[in-house]
């Protein structure tokens, strides 16, 4: 204790001393700077020499500065000395951990004697640099943590936009559907009411045809055949009748229709007829009548380009209300309406029947099969494969179609592939040789291989091209294409025998000429 008064008596006596020294010379600084400043003819040397001695005052001040404030802290340590002891007691204290709280304020809760007796350095408590820094990584943590909550946010805003847009998309797509299939059906009703009239209508009083009472069987099909062979037409009432009643069952079948051989039977696969009655009547008197022994597939393309279209047709449906199921009938791409339209059918039911049948064939052609799958084994389709390699059975029977194919995406592109795809001999797909935009591809051997082994399938039967011979054998054995005779007679028919191995032989044709007809038409 004594040695702190002593001590900071001396601070006090050489701070005073300094500061009165410190003090005269900034008298006398003042006193030098007083004449330069006011005269102005003054030497420019008298100016710099008055503005040198203030500096030295200034700098003299600032080194006053410690030694008075060493002055003050000894007055105050002589005027109590308990701030001394205080102090020592301070620095003997342990550092404030660092899990307490950092308090940079006055300890306010005691009372006014409290801290008239206790030190002020008892109620300061100072942040250690650790605590800080934790304190400091703490904040970027939670900035880090927001900026990731932001982003999450930002993504999920985006995330909900699209889910948003594909809805609305959805949304649009599915009215359009509701509104066509409305439209369809409103388009039936009215073909409908449209034909009660005309069906009340009985037959010519002289017509010794064949009646369609609503119930087909083959003596009808056979009575069919024999009454348009001889170049007359069936009664409209009756054409209708047929067609509405094939309506019905096709609404039955699946996209896909799976058919099975027994191992000793045996099915028969004809390709296209193109309106050439005469033809198909040469595959029946070849091949024998379709019965539950001697089943069929007719492999689309029935209309067009030929002149019998609609006694085609119509033998057909007649049939397949006979033996619905040994009876199979695929589309083909004549049997749309954009094709048969520009092609000839429509121009031929109208001459025959009028406007209101030729929609009734479109509405049955539209609900016609595009495949049929023969065994598990043997693949029929009217055209070829598609335009990407990922597709399955299973996804040709979920298609929808009833609709009139135009697109290049979605279903309707793997409708147009099924009904106008051809095979090409090099690898890999090319655009079609058709040309144009929803005509299908042309597919090589590694397509064909790729979908069968996918499929777990032995072979592709299908049409659509004339051939030399009316077939042939393509893609190391397991592509074949059939086809009927063309219609200027310079490529032959042919139509395929499997047997329950489902293993193919062949049948070429000629086709039946005008005379072969005309033979046929003025015979009993």
């Amino acid at each position: 204790m004594e040695c702190a008064l002593a001590l900071g008596g001396a601070y006090g006596s050489f701070g005073a001393s300094l500061g009165s020294f410190g003090a005269s010379l900034g008298v006398a600084g003042a006193a030098l700077a007083s004449p330069a400043a006011s005269g102005a003819a003054a030497s420019g040397a008298a100016a710099a020499t008055a503005a040198a001695g203030a500096a030295g005052t200034a700098s003299l001040a600032v080194l006053a500065a410690p030694w008075v404030a060493a002055a003050a802290a000894a007055a105050a340590v002589a005027a109590g000395s308990q701030w001394v002891l205080a102090l020592a007691e301070a620095q003997k204290q342990p550092r404030i951990e660092e899990t307490s709280q950092p308090d940079m304020a006055l300890n306010t809760s005691a009372s006014s004697s409290d801290q008239a007796s206790s030190s002020p350095l008892r109620s300061l408590r100072w942040p250690t640099t650790r605590t800080l820094m934790q304190g400091q990584l703490e904040v970027q943590q939670l900035k880090d943590k927001l900026a990731d909550i932001e982003a999450q946010h930002a993504s999920a805003t985006a995330a909900a936009e699209q889910q948003r847009q594909e809805m609305d998309s959805l949304k649009s797509q599915l009215l359009e559907s509701t509104m066509e299939v409305q439209h369809l059906q409103d388009k039936i009703t009215e073909m409908q009411d449209m034909q009660v009239t005309d069906l009340e209508i009985e037959a010519d009083a002289s017509y010794d045809g064949p009646h369609y009472t609503g119930s087909c069987t083959p003596d009808f099909c056979q009575y069919l055949m024999t009454y348009q062979t001889h170049g007359y037409l069936l009664p409209k009432k009756y054409a209708k009748s047929i067609i509405l009643d094939t309506i019905s069952l096709l609404k039955g079948t699946s996209t896909l229709v799976e058919i099975d051989v027994p191992k000793e039977g045996k099915i028969t696969v004809c390709g296209d007829i193109h309106g050439q009655f005469y033809d198909l009547l040469k595959i029946f008197y070849l091949n024998n009548l379709p019965s539950e022994q001697n089943p069929y597939v007719f492999n689309g393309d029935f209309v067009d380009r030929g002149h019998f279209s609609t006694e085609v047709v119509l033998t057909l449906f007649a049939w397949k209300l006979a033996l619905p199921n040994h009876i199979h009938l695929n589309r083909g791409n004549h049997e749309t309406a954009q094709i048969n339209g520009f092609y000839g059918f429509k121009q031929e039911v109208v001459d025959k029947y009028g406007e209101n049948l030729y929609d009734l064939f479109c509405e049955a052609f539209r609900l016609l099969p595009l495949c049929h799958l023969i065994n598990g084994a043997v693949f029929v389709v009217h055209g070829g494969l598609f335009s990407k390699d990922d597709v399955t059975l299973k996804d040709i029977r979920k298609l929808n179609r009833y609709c009139e194919p135009k697109g290049i995406q979605g279903s309707e592109a793997l409708i147009c592939d099924m009904l106008w795809s051809d095979p090409q001999h090099c690898q890999g797909r090319a655009p079609s040789k058709r040309g144009g935009r929803g005509v299908g591809i042309a597919f090589g051997p590694d397509v064909t291989e790729r979908f069968l082994l996918k499929n777990s399938l032995k072979m592709i039967i299908r049409s659509h091209e004339k051939k030399r011979k009316g077939y042939e054998i393509a893609h190391n054995g397991k592509l074949i294409t059939v086809h009927g005779p063309s219609t200027d007679g310079r490529m032959r028919g042919a139509y395929i025998n499997l047997d329950g191995t489902m293993t193919p032989t062949f049948t070429s044709f000629d086709q039946v000429t005008a005379e072969d007809i005309h033979t046929v038409r003025n015979s009993g």
